[in-house]
């Protein structure tokens, strides 16, 4: 069997970028997930890996109205990785529509979106 499922519950880091419009509509953020190890002197660190998360048409929708700084998400989807043409590797969190739940605040005023930039994921 060939099992490609993530579950993250990480915080939003930054503003989520928009793109598009309707069933081809994208968004695009990023996620801090938290792992906390022992250092080489036994004391407890806390490190963060940056977690890129993508979602197109309704599930980008979600993110849109209600996707915002800092909150906190618990969020169902599979990796993704693909050649971006100039030598490197692209990865991603492609999320399922159903697989966005906010642990945190929800917004309780506009929040501003940024457009993202054509021709790939945001940097």
């Amino acid at each position: 069997m060939d099992a490609n499922k993530m579950v993250v519950i990480a915080k939003v880091s930054g503003v989520p970028k928009i793109n598009g419009e309707g069933d081809g509509k994208q968004a695009f953020f990023t996620v801090l997930a938290n792992h906390r190890a022992p250092d080489k002197n036994g004391q407890w660190v806390d490190n963060y890996s940056k977690l890129p998360v993508f979602a197109v048409g309704r599930k980008a929708d979600v993110v849109e109205k209600n996707v915002v700084d800092g909150q906190e998400l618990y969020l169902e989807g599979r990796y993704q990785s693909w050649d971006t043409g100039n030598g490197t590797t692209g990865h991603a969190m492609v999320i399922d529509v159903a697989g966005v739940i906010s642990l945190g605040f929800k917004p309780k005023v506009d929040k501003p979106v940024q457009q993202a930039t054509p021709g790939g994921f945001p940097g």
